[in-house]
């Protein structure tokens, strides 16, 4: 997979005007706004860190305090791979998408393009609980989070590993499914790149050059996803709060959370 230089000016630009200026009109409180901008000087981190790649110039990231660069780092590695997997695997995505007789970008570019733009999205929609599903009160737990995420991470690997799988192993799976479709909320934000990867895990029992490409985005995407379960861990100290209306408040008293920000 080759990006051309204009490829690579319009995944930077992309980045860069992430999330959307006209979501900002959405930004009616206080902690909404705060949200929105504080997403902006991520992607802007994610749009220097990819341009400092794109153009060997790795001096370009003294812009990020280093203590911030790996993330964006290891974030980069990872939605580079992805595009790798759906560049390669464009045929198979195009026909799976006539099979289901769903609207596809005019090429993988512009598909990495609609990823980033549900990604920003995604990462906004934690103050607009609503945009998801469809209640403006949402409560966000770090021990129900890291719980969650253990229990995905070991099934994911169980899936994907070599060996049979055991009777055990079958019945776990198959309880991870029923409390997934009871209490999973389905997030529309993640459909799209979802749907690619599916796409591309079907294809890769028949087509090697996928096979090897999927093998590598989940080595990259496993690294990354380290990096965010890790600040779930309770030795982080990750504080939870709840979402009333685009007021983010503390989960044990209902106080505002900037009150709360200097506290122990």
């Amino acid at each position: 997979m080759t990006l051309t230089e204009a490829d690579k000016s319009a995944i930077v630009a992309e980045l860069n005007g992430l999330p959307p200026d006209s979501y900002k009109d959405h930004c009616n409180t206080d902690d909404r706004l705060r949200h929105w901008e504080e997403c902006r000087t991520g992607f802007m981190r994610m749009a220097i860190v990819m341009n400092a790649y794109f153009t060997g110039q790795p001096e370009l990231m003294n812009e990020i305090p280093s203590e911030l660069r790996a993330p964006f780092i290891k974030c980069r590695n990872r939605y580079l791979a992805l595009y790798t997997l759906i560049f390669d695997g464009w045929e198979h995505i195009k026909q799976a998408a006539i099979e289901n007789d769903l609207r596809l970008p005019e090429s993988p570019l512009l598909m990495l393009i609609e990823i980033f733009q549900d990604w920003s999205l995604n990462t906004l929609a934690i103050l607009f609980p609503e945009w998801i599903t469809g209640n403006s009160y949402d409560e966000f737990s770090p021990k129900k989070e890291y719980s969650q995420k253990t229990e995905h991470n070991d099934v994911i690997r169980i899936i994907r590993g070599i060996e049979p799988l055991r009777k055990d192993e079958l019945r776990r799976i198959e309880r991870y499914k029923k409390e997934g479709s009871k209490s999973q909320k389905m997030n529309k934000f993640e459909a799209r790149e979802y749907f690619c990867i599916h796409v591309c895990i079907k294809a890769s029992k028949k087509d090697k050059i996928t096979k090897e490409n999927l093998k590598e985005f989940y080595r990259i995407d496993a690294i990354w996803d380290a990096d965010l379960f890790g600040n779930l861990h309770s030795r982080k100290k990750p504080r939870g709060f709840a979402i009333c209306k685009g007021n983010k408040l503390e989960l044990r008293t209902g106080k505002p959370f900037s009150e709360m920000r200097n506290n122990p």
